[in-house]
C-alpha cells in the first residue's frame, strides 16, 4: 500500500510542476509550453534519481556478521 501512495504522491508532484511550467512559460505556442513543462518535470524526476543512488552509494554497509545472523 505504501508504494501505490509514494508512486501516486510523485506523479502528483510531477503533474505539478509540469502544469506550473507549462503556466509561466513564454514560448509562443502551446504546444511548446506543453513540452517544455514536461521537460523540466523530467529533468526533476532525474535529479531525484540521481540522488537517490548517490545516497544509496553512499550508505555505510552492514557489517559481514549481521548477514549471518539475518
Amino acid at each position: 500500500m505504501g508504494r501505490q501512495i509514494g508512486g501516486a504522491v510523485g506523479l502528483a508532484v510531477l503533474v505539478t510542476i509540469a502544469a506550473t511550467t507549462t503556466g509561466h512559460s513564454h514560448l509562443t505556442t502551446p504546444a511548446a509550453a506543453t513540452v517544455h513543462g514536461y521537460r523540466i518535470a523530467l529533468l526533476v524526476c532525474a535529479a531525484v534519481v540521481l540522488a537517490g543512488a548517490l545516497s544509496a552509494l553512499l550508505l555505510p554497509r552492514p557489517p559481514k556478521d549481521a548477514a549471518a545472523v539475518a
